[in-house]
C-alpha cells in the first residue's frame, strides 16, 4: 500500500517521517482543503441538517424581488406620467424604486447569507478541533 495519501500528492507542509516524501504536504502546508476531505454523502448532509438549502433559495427570492422592485418602478412612472399634471414627484420615485430598490434587496439577502456562512464556518471550525 502506498504512504500517499489518497486525496493527491503532498508538496509541501509536512515533518519529514510521517509516512510522506521529505518536505511533504500540501501546497501551502496545513490540512488538505476541505474539497478532499471525506464526508458523508450530500443527500445524508441534506437529510441531517448539515447542508444548508437556505442559501441557494435567498438567492432565488433575490432575482424575485428585483424583478418586482424593477416592475413596481415603471409602474409608479406610469401612474405618475398619466396623472394629472405630469406627477413628476411619482416619476422620480418610480426612478429610484429602479435604481435603489435592487441595490437594498442585495443588501437585505446579502445579510441573510452572512448567517449561514457563519454557521458554515463555525461548524468548519468545529470539525476541525474535533480530529485533533
Amino acid at each position: 500500500m502506498s504512504s500517499q495519501p489518497p486525496y493527491g500528492t503532498p508538496q509541501g507542509g509536512y515533518p519529514p517521517g510521517g509516512g510522506y516524501p521529505p518536505g511533504g504536504g500540501y501546497q501551502g502546508g496545513g490540512y488538505p482543503p476541505p474539497s478532499f476531505q471525506q464526508q458523508g454523502s450530500s443527500f445524508g448532509d441534506f437529510l441531517a441538517f448539515r447542508k444548508m438549502i437556505t442559501p441557494i433559495i435567498i438567492q432565488i427570492i433575490f432575482w424575485i424581488l428585483v424583478a418586482l422592485v424593477v416592475i413596481a418602478g415603471f409602474l409608479v412612472i406610469a401612474a405618475g406620467m398619466s396623472a394629472y399634471g405630469g406627477g413628476g414627484l411619482a416619476i422620480l420615485i418610480g426612478f429610484l424604486y429602479i435604481i435603489l430598490g435592487p441595490i437594498l434587496v442585495r443588501v437585505y439577502c446579502e445579510i441573510a447569507i452572512v448567517f449561514f456562512r457563519m454557521n458554515e464556518n463555525l461548524t468548519d471550525i468545529k470539525n476541525a478541533l474535533e480530529r485533533r
